[in-house]
């Protein structure tokens, strides 16, 4: 029977369900939690085993497919007669085995004896677990500053439990609109939000994400919902024109900037007139003009036009912009009305020393209306004065104007009539010219003018006088010292070692001294001092000698034939002093003496030839040679006299040997005579030879004796040409 009993059992079991031993004495249950799955995933089994027996059970073992699970607490388990214990068992149900069915065996010792049963478990598909949401709002078309409720209703109608749930909206805000939510099996959640219409339209588009079965799912399976923003806005552009006597003309023109239509526009004045007729719509981006004549209240000075407009929006409400810019409407005022006259005059003169002028400028006012807010100017200077109010009659400005130079002043005057308009009344130009000293009367003053005016004018003519005087002396002064210099000239002689080149202009009246000459000495040094009064014959000397050494030789023309005549210069008296005065001190000696040569007097000048001096040596000769000149004159009275030359420098010599026919340097007589010859002199004698050397110009007789000694020279022997 008991055999039976437990096939009749096994029979009799069912999936998900317990199912009892052969001998009614066990019975195992199991669960499973979830029992769907849209995927492979982990489910929970529970195992219920029951003892009904008399004896213990001990040794229980689950399994499937020939593996056994290791179940915590179940190795040791004994249940006794009566008793039950649970095992759970999570267990990871693969993909491929969803909607199969599970065979699990469940074994176990009773009495020493083993007895099993086997429970089968089916985990079916289930469909995917999606949440579901919907959105409403209460207006689809909203202003600026206008609100918007949006509700968002969540439902979870699967068989799992969704949680973390959170809603975004990103456009309506910047925060989740829910966060973290749970939603059951088959429950449902409502949540709203107020959203405030911007200056932009926004578009609601919300995303869930939810958790569900272990995974994080999303949805956004919505239609989107557009919030346009409405936005109503005519502006209404006036421009006033210019005043008439028939009305002042305005020209309005309405302009739709809002994104939405307005329709049944009318446009009033701020006494109720129409300014159009009928009525008018516009579509975003359009306009309409129209012009309007504003007529002055007369029994009002001044109107102060404003302009309504009525219209109705798209949501069908009524639309009546406000705005406030009002336009002043004064009586007419006609150019006959107005009447102002500039009279300007000068009270004192312009001054070099001030550069001012002051100005009396009279404002004449006869209008018949009222004036305001004038300005007085000048095209130049600017604003000079402003009155708030022109009153009639005289207006005086009188004030002190820095102008700089004289010029015309050119005042003008404008100010603001009862029309509101400003005019520009009159102009008046007054001329400013600079002081006549003759034939120009004394100005006469004016009964307001300042009493410092005529004592400046005092001042200024004092000072005038004391600049000529100061001219004048300075004039004098002037000429005084180029009277003293002059002077000066005449006691010194005139000479200076810079004034060598003073007679350059003289051509072939020139010296010819050094005229052969191609490589001059340089200049000795200046003394550093003078003494006061007359110069020592050593100065002349060393004057005369710069001077010769720095003379620029020039060609000379032919001179025409002459009588060979020379004049050393010398009176008659000094040669005889020369003769018997004692011998002077040597002085340095420049040449080496001539060889004495015995020969006959010839007819025209003898030369003698001085060798030149040896390099790196001064030159020698002995006192001696000086008496020479002397002995030869003293022998042969009429024979000419012996003409001392210098020692010709290296390049004047060699151009010489170069070309023997150039005539050679003759010095003159004065030269001759001079301290520094071959002859020492005493200090009375240099003293009064020295003038006859100051100049470089001889005297005319000299110089025609000169010519025709030069004339003379190509008739020489080779001696006397190379004397």
């Amino acid at each position: 029977h008991a055999l039976l009993g437990l096939l009749l059992l096994l029979t009799l079991a069912a999936p998900g369900m317990g199912a009892l031993a052969a001998d009614e004495e066990v019975r195992v249950e199991v669960t499973a939690d979830p029992t769907e799955l849209s995927e492979g995933g982990p489910v929970q089994f529970t195992f219920e085993v029951s003892n009904y027996s008399d004896f213990e059970l001990h040794e229980i073992a689950i399994s499937l497919d020939n593996a056994t699970f290791t179940i915590p607490g179940m190795e040791d388990c004994v249940i006794p007669p009566g008793g039950s214990a649970v095992f759970p068992l999570l267990y990871e149900v693969p993909d491929s085995r969803i909607g199969l069915e599970l065979l699990f065996h469940v074994s176990w010792l009773r009495y020493g004896e083993p007895f099993s049963v086997d429970v089968p478990v089916t985990i079916a598909r289930a469909v995917e677990p999606v949440i579901t949401i919907a959105r409403t709002v209460d207006s689809e078309f909203a202003k600026p500053g206008d609100t918007v409720t949006l509700t968002y209703e969540l439902a979870n109608e699967t068989h799992f439990d969704m949680t973390n749930i959170t809603v975004i909206d990103e456009q309506i805000s910047d925060n989740p609109i829910l966060r973290n939510h749970t939603l059951n099996a088959g429950a449902t959640l409502t949540q709203s939000f107020v959203y405030t219409m911007g200056e932009e339209d926004v578009t609601s588009a919300p995303i869930v994400t939810y958790d569900v079965n272990g995974k994080t799912k999303s949805f956004s399976a919505i239609e989107p919902v557009t919030l346009s923003m409405v936005l109503v806005d005519i502006a209404l552009e006036v421009e006033m024109g210019t005043p008439a006597a028939t009305g002042v003309p305005f020209t309005l023109t309405a302009v739709n900037r809002g994104n939405q239509a307005v329709t049944d526009i009318s446009i009033t004045d701020e006494l109720g007139n129409p300014v159009h007729e009928g009525t008018f719509s516009l579509d975003p981006g359009e306009s309409r003009t129209y012009s309007y004549l504003v007529v002055p209240v007369a029994t009002e000075p001044v109107r102060n036009v404003a302009f309504v407009l009525h219209g109705t929006d798209a949501l069908g409400e009524a639309y009546d912009p406000v705005y406030e810019q009002t336009y002043e409407v004064h009586p007419f005022v006609d150019d006959s009305q107005l009447d102002v006259a500039l009279l300007p005059e000068i009270l004192e003169p312009w001054t070099a020393q001030t550069g001012a002028v002051r100005v009396r400028v009279t404002i004449r006012n006869t209008s018949a209306v009222e004036l305001t807010q004038a300005v007085l100017s000048e095209s130049t200077l600017g604003e000079l004065a402003s009155y708030d109010v022109l009153v009639s009659g005289d207006t005086i400005f009188e004030q002190e104007l820095v102008i700089g130079s004289p010029r015309n002043l050119n005042f003008s005057i404008r100010a603001v009539d009862p029309a509101g308009t400003e005019r520009q009344l009159t102009g008046a130009m007054l001329t400013v010219a600079y002081p006549v000293a003759t034939d120009t009367p004394a100005p006469t003053a004016l009964p307001t003018a300042s009493p410092l005016g005529a004592g400046t004018a005092g001042w200024n003519s004092t000072l005038v006088l004391v600049l000529i005087i100061v001219g004048v002396v300075m004039l004098a002064a002037f000429a005084a010292l180029i009277i003293l210099a002059v002077l000066e000239h005449r006691r010194t002689g005139g000479i200076r070692l810079d004034d060598y080149d003073d007679d350059g202009d003289d051509g072939p009246d020139e010296s010819i001294d050094l005229a052969f000459d191609d490589d001059p000495e340089p200049l000795a040094p200046e003394p550093s001092a003078r003494r006061a009064g007359v110069r020592t014959p050593q100065e002349f000397v060393r004057i005369a000698e710069e001077r010769r050494r720095r003379f620029v030789p020039t060609k000379r023309p032919p001179m025409h034939g002459a009588a060979a005549e020379f004049d050393d210069g010398f009176p008659d008296e000094r040669e005889q002093a020369e003769r018997t005065a004692p011998p002077a001190a040597p002085v340095e000696e420049r040449w080496r003496p001539a060889a004495p040569q015995a020969q006959p007097a010839p007819s025209h000048a003898v030369y003698r030839q001085t060798p030149p001096p040896i390099p790196g040596q001064p030159p020698q000769r002995s006192a001696a040679a000086a008496p020479t000149a002397t002995a030869d004159r003293a022998a042969a009275p009429d024979a000419p006299p012996v003409i001392l030359a210098p020692p010709p420098a290296p390049a004047a010599t060699a151009d010489r040997t170069a070309a023997p026919d150039a005539p050679p340097v003759i010095p003159t007589p004065q030269e001759a005579a001079a301290p520094e010859s071959d002859v020492a002199a005493t200090p009375q004698e240099a003293a009064a030879r020295a003038p006859k050397r100051l100049s470089l110009r001889p005297e005319p007789a000299v110089r025609a004796r000169q010519r025709e000694t030069v004339r003379r020279i190509p008739h020489m022997d080779e001696e006397e040409k190379h004397e």
